[in-house]
């Protein structure tokens, strides 16, 4: 690998920083440094002139945090970069139920989520503007990272669009409700803004959407700060 002026930058809170780092000394010519990086971000990948911003996650951690990732951490990411990219670690099974689970110590344990529900909230993030790329364990994601370097240094990586349209954005807001894809997003917005689907009464909501659709509505809608 060529060495060049650009750098990664691991963020001082990234619990195994110096794992990382020396694996980026021993791949060679890739100069990384640890430094404190702002809320949203865990690395910063500048080679050239282009910059991808990078948050990293484990699948448990998806799965914990799902909310925050869509509310918090993602608008957070994308203001501070052009290329921002969500990488997720996925370490699960999928159940002929259609089901997640996880291992742990030799069994298989149900996360609570569908994987209908987990691809909808993927489809959600890269609807907001940023990338979602998925690796298998922290050494591929940091093989990745390593191969994105060496890419933006050609200047090919295409930099996504920061925002969308209004429409695309009230779809990507949708989205962001369990049990409700871009499909039923998009017929919904046909006939009725957000504000509306907001105030609507029950009665009518029932008709438009099934059960777990209204019920997940609802949740949403009636949230307050400081609940779950």
């Amino acid at each position: 690998m060529v060495v060049s002026n650009g750098i990664i930058i691991i963020d001082s809170r990234e619990q195994k920083k110096e794992y990382i780092k020396k694996y980026f000394d021993d791949i060679g010519g890739i100069e990384s440094t640890i430094t404190c990086l702002q809320h949203g971000i865990d690395y910063m990948i500048i080679n050239g002139n282009q910059c991808v911003g990078v948050q990293r996650k484990t699948s448990d951690e998806i799965f914990q945090q799902m909310k925050a990732i869509q509310t918090d951490i993602i608008p957070a990411l994308s203001e501070l970069t052009d290329s921002p990219v969500l990488l997720i670690e996925e370490q699960f099974s999928i159940g002929k139920d259609g089901h997640m689970y996880r291992k742990q110590n030799g069994f298989l344990y149900e996360v609570g989520l569908t994987a209908t529900s987990y691809y909808n909230f993927i489809n959600s993030i890269r609807l907001m503007g940023c990338e979602v790329v998925c690796t298998r364990n922290l050494d591929q994601s940091i093989w990745w990272m390593a191969s994105t370097f060496a890419y933006i240094g050609k200047e090919h990586y295409p930099k996504q669009k920061k925002g969308h349209n209004h429409t695309m954005q009230a779809i990507g807001a949708l989205c962001c409700i369990n049990n409700f894809g871009i499909t039923t997003s998009k017929e919904l917005l046909k006939d009725y803004t957000i504000k509306e689907l907001m105030a609507m009464d029950e009665k009518r909501l029932c008709k438009l959407l099934n059960v777990n659709q209204y019920v997940n509505f609802c949740k949403v809608r009636d949230a307050k700060v400081g609940g779950v």
